[in-house]
């Protein structure tokens, strides 16, 4: 799924407000999903995230509650923030499973 989510995420950051605020369904569906199975594999190995962990995903979960009431610029500037958020998971999660 990881690669999934980086394409998606590459995809997301070059479009322009419009198309962003278009692609939120499917951006919502796919972020929740990743969220969920970065969870089942945590579950799966007894692994616990720490409290940046925890933090990240408060937030995470935060945007995606937040974008939809965005537009233009604004929308553009905070889904700028959160992909990084985004990639921040991808990354905590991927060191993660390496141990």
């Amino acid at each position: 799924m990881l690669p999934l989510v980086r394409a998606h995420l590459d995809s997301l950051g070059a479009m322009q407000p419009a198309q962003m605020a278009a692609a939120m369904a499917a951006h919502q569906d796919l972020a929740s999903r990743m969220m969920d199975a970065m969870g089942a594999d945590m579950r799966r190995m007894s692994m616990h995230g720490d409290a940046a962990w925890a933090a990240l995903g408060d937030s995470l979960r935060e945007d995606l509650a937040d974008l939809p009431r965005h537009s233009g610029s604004a929308l553009q500037q905070r889904m700028g923030v959160h992909i990084g958020r985004m990639r921040r998971m991808l990354a905590m999660h991927e060191a993660m499973m390496k141990t």
